[in-house]
């Protein structure tokens, strides 16, 4: 959970914004976003798809686990051009991943004891 909580406030500093602009930038309140960045919660799936749908070179494997950069051509999901079919497949199992990422990260936040 550190990750992201670190991640999440890198990238509100990167865009320069306060915690209230970037919260309002994400249409949530400025406590989710205070405790997202403290750590105190996970960011929900709808609020991962907010900060993806807003920064659309934004690499969710380096806001999610710190992998790769932050930014870059590579790192987003592409979509084929000719197929509305393919692409809402696609989209599903982008989504089913980020689910799957948050749930399993928040099973092992709490299996482990609080400090």
């Amino acid at each position: 959970m550190k990750v992201i909580s670190k991640n999440f406030r890198i990238l509100r500093y990167h865009e320069r914004m306060t915690q209230k602009e970037f919260a309002a930038h994400l249409s949530i309140t400025q406590a989710n976003s205070s405790q997202v960045e403290k750590g105190d919660t996970l960011p929900s799936c709808g609020l991962i798809l907010k900060v993806a749908g807003r920064y659309p070179n934004l690499n969710l494997n380096w806001l999610l686990k710190g992998k790769g950069r932050m930014f870059g051509e590579d790192t987003r999901m592409h979509f084929p051009q000719d197929s509305k079919d393919q692409m809402m497949r696609q989209m599903a199992d982008d989504v089913r991943s980020i689910y799957a990422i948050v749930r399993s990260l928040t099973e092992s936040t709490n299996a482990s004891p609080k400090t």
